[in-house]
């Protein structure tokens, strides 16, 4: 017998069943779906801009929803509302289809929340959306001057409202203007006049934050955030709603801070009615939104979870997770 030839073909064989089974063994991954963990994760590009990593702003964050104080004190000593310099101000925006989030719809001012311990909610009309770093902060990296022209303790429905959703509605023209044109400078007048069983979003008053104004805006946004906590579970079960002021299209130094999504959505639409989508659509479209900030604008910021109070007596909380990243920095 030819030992040399066997041992050829045996060789031959062992490569042909090697090969055989590399091309019918591999499993077959399946393509990743938007917000998958690792199917969605790539490097950011090297020429994008990271201001603050997600640990900071997770850090930051976080001490910002456990202030308590009142009012932010400017260089001149004067006392300005707390928004300025406190709390998460945060716009939910879902699915905004080939538009960019950041951009207002043309002709309308914006709606956001403020979230704190002391104004504390588990609605969250849906489940994603942005945050601005408030003015304070943002004036010291030289972005663009946000401007809040009122708030409200409750969602106001401001799509119905006059003066760019700070206005009266047509339904309670006497009663939904501006609170202090109405007879309202405190929470406990705001209580007098709509009481619990008439704290309807469409009634309900708000207050004006404009500096123009004249008014006391510290004083009159510490009277909304007392009416929250004079509101108790009502308010906790929806929101606030503060009303900011249209900025330009494509503005180049937007004072955002981080992108989210929420973890446990459970109230959200109309009053907190509705029922929210899986928390998985949110964090998809955070990080379609974090790609496409950075392929427009070359900045990258981090997507943030944030798992609302489930009580009043909880806190929110919030977490960088690398692996929540549309994009890694």
């Amino acid at each position: 017998m030819n030992y040399s030839v066997l041992a050829r073909h045996l060789v031959r064989w062992v490569m042909v069943a090697l090969v055989l089974c590399m091309a019918g063994c591999v499993t077959t991954r399946p393509p990743a779906t938007p917000g998958s963990e690792s199917g969605s994760l790539s490097a950011i590009s090297p020429h994008a801009t990271v201001r603050e990593d997600g640990p900071t702003v997770e850090r930051h964050l976080r001490s910002r929803f456990a202030e308590t104080f009142d009012g932010c004190k400017a260089s001149s000593g004067v006392l300005w509302p707390t928004f300025l310099c406190s709390g998460i101000l945060m716009r939910g925006t879902g699915d905004y289809g080939a538009f960019y989030p950041w951009n207002p719809k043309p002709g309308s001012d914006v709606s956001f929340v403020w979230l704190r311990q002391d104004s504390n909610f588990l609605g969250s009309w849906v489940t994603n959306g942005f945050i601005f770093l408030p003015k304070f902060y943002a004036d010291k990296f030289g972005d663009y001057s946000i401007h809040v022209n009122c708030a409200f303790a409750d969602d106001s429905y401001t799509w119905i409202r006059g003066n760019r959703g700070c206005g009266a509605t047509s339904s309670y023209p006497g009663e939904s203007g501006p609170c202090h044109t109405v007879g309202v400078t405190t929470a406990e007048q705001y209580r007098a006049k709509y009481q619990p069983s008439n704290w309807f979003n469409e009634r309900i008053c708000g207050f004006d934050m404009r500096q123009a104004s004249g008014l006391n805006t510290r004083e009159a946004f510490y009277q909304m955030r007392r009416v929250m906590s004079m509101m108790g579970g009502a308010s906790f079960n929806r929101w606030n709603e503060l009303v900011v002021a249209e900025w330009p299209q494509n503005q180049a130094k937007l004072p955002l801070e981080a992108f989210y999504y929420i973890s446990n959505p459970t109230k959200c639409g109309g009053g907190g009615t509705s029922p929210c989508p899986p928390w998985t659509t949110g964090r998809a479209l955070a990080q379609r939104d974090q790609r496409n900030l950075v392929a427009v604008t070359g900045r990258w910021i981090p997507i943030i979870r944030i798992t609302l109070a489930t009580s009043v007596g909880e806190r929110a909380v919030f977490i960088y997770d690398p692996a929540d990243q549309g994009l890694a920095p």
